[in-house]
């Protein structure tokens, strides 16, 4: 049994996705698909390893790959620049600690 050649670029795209989630390690995405949160653990667990070597493989799978995390990574600036300014700035501005708040370090950089 072969794959339906017109769906092949829909597949491959889907692959991508699960890809490039455990390359860069995705533990949580929104309704949108866009990812919520990261697990260094999964970026280098075996799936992931076994996800760079395979995408490699296939040159269009490897292109699609690569834009996808170039896709995630950008959604990551834009989530620690929202939390930035969401957040963190409107409690600082207020001076006074929020009750049962914790602090999150969002000033690291998360490029790979």
């Amino acid at each position: 049994m072969s794959l339906n050649p017109a769906r092949r670029g829909s597949i491959l795209m889907e692959l991508a996705d699960v890809y490039a989630a455990a390359i860069a390690g995705v533990s949580g995405a929104n309704p949108w698909e866009g990812p919520t949160s990261v697990d260094p653990a999964e970026s280098g667990s075996e799936f992931a390893l076994q996800a760079r070597l395979r995408a490699a493989e296939n040159a269009e799978l490897a292109g699609r790959t690569g834009w996808v995390l170039y896709l995630t990574t950008e959604a990551f600036h834009r989530l620690k620049a929202a939390i930035k300014s969401w957040i963190y700035q409107p409690l600082e501005s207020q001076g006074e600690p929020v009750q049962g708040a914790t602090t999150v370090d969002v000033t690291e950089d998360v490029r790979p």
